[in-house]
């Protein structure tokens, strides 16, 4: 399990990987920051579990449907 304090990045895509539960908590935190669109960030819609690391990465693109 990933602790909160620990950054660690998925070797296949680089970005962070993170527990189910602190995924939906960053996600919360980071839109609910109004600086982020105040600097033109980009700001996370959802999280998604990583078919190769099997953790969750957050993503600031909509999901597809099929």
């Amino acid at each position: 399990m990933i602790e909160d304090n620990e950054k660690v990045l998925c070797t296949e895509t680089g970005k962070v990987c993170y527990s189910q539960r602190r995924a939906g908590e960053m996600l919360h935190y980071l839109r609910s920051r109004r600086h982020c669109a105040k600097r033109n960030k980009i700001v996370p819609v959802r999280y998604y579990l990583c078919p190769f690391c099997r953790t969750w990465h957050l993503t600031s693109q909509v999901k597809k449907n099929l």
